[in-house]
């Protein structure tokens, strides 16, 4: 896919996107189509790979039970539930260096962007 005109007014500046095992659902359909549109680099871990949408059907005593109704897939039509979404660049983040108050992910997203910046001029 090209990248549109429409709306005129569009943030076409350096992006980058962080992704970890916490990112689920929409936090990884977002990630696929950002990468897809090539609006910038996706940094951390892989997503969780929880996307499939639910519906919830009422039994008559009240019970209720959700059942799958829609799937999640990649452009390329691979199916993003149980694979998550993986990242461009791929920053661990450990117990350590939450206790340290390093975070790799963002230094690298950071630095991304500087990269990023440092290709337009």
């Amino acid at each position: 896919g090209e990248p549109s005109p429409q709306p005129y007014q569009v943030w076409n500046r350096p992006t980058v996107t962080l992704i970890n095992e916490y990112s689920a659902s929409d936090a990884e359909i977002f990630p696929e189509g950002f990468r897809f549109y090539k609006l910038g680099k996706l940094v951390g871990v892989p997503t969780a790979g929880g996307v499939i949408g639910t519906g919830s059907i009422t039994l008559v005593d009240g019970t209720q039970f959700r059942i799958p109704t829609v799937a999640w897939k990649t452009a390329d039509g691979r199916d993003l539930e149980n694979r998550g979404v993986a990242p461009d660049i791929l920053v661990e983040h450990s117990p350590e260096d939450n206790a340290a108050d390093n975070d790799r992910q963002l230094e690298a997203a950071v630095k991304a962007l500087l990269d990023q910046i440092g290709q337009r001029r």
